[in-house]
C-alpha cells in the first residue's frame, strides 16, 4: 500500500502539469522598451515563440551574450504575469505575456 501511495504522489509531483506554467520564449527581438516607472525592459520577440515579455532586474537571468537588442535572436523561458509601467508625465501599464526567468541571446553586447 505504501509503495502504491508513493508511486501516486511521485506521479503527481513529476507530472507535466507542473511544467505548463513556464512559457517558452524564442525568436528575434523586434523592439525593446524601457519600463521607466517599474524598472526593467519590455521586449517584443518575433516568431516562432514570440510575444511581449518583461525583463526584470533581480528576476531575469540573462545568459551569454547579454545583448537584448533589436535583431538579436533569443531563447528562454518565462512565467505568466508581470507589469511594465512607463510614461513621461504619468505612468501607464504596458501589458506583457510574462516575466522572463532565463534568456540567452545570439549577438555580442554592443559597445
Amino acid at each position: 500500500m505504501r509503495l502504491l501511495l508513493g508511486f501516486f504522489f511521485s506521479a503527481l509531483l513529476f507530472s507535466s502539469a507542473y511544467a505548463l506554467p513556464f512559457l517558452p520564449v524564442g525568436g528575434k527581438i523586434i523592439f525593446v522598451y524601457e519600463c521607466a516607472c517599474s524598472g526593467g525592459y519590455a521586449i517584443l520577440v518575433g516568431p516562432p515563440r514570440g510575444g511581449i515579455f518583461l525583463v526584470q532586474t533581480g528576476i531575469s537571468r540573462v545568459y551569454r551574450w547579454w545583448a537584448l537588442v533589436p535583431g538579436a535572436n533569443v531563447v528562454g523561458r518565462a512565467i505568466p504575469g508581470g507589469v511594465c509601467s512607463a510614461g513621461t508625465a504619468a505612468c501607464f501599464p504596458i501589458p506583457v505575456q510574462g516575466t522572463i526567468l532565463q534568456i540567452g541571446s545570439s549577438l555580442p553586447s554592443p559597445k
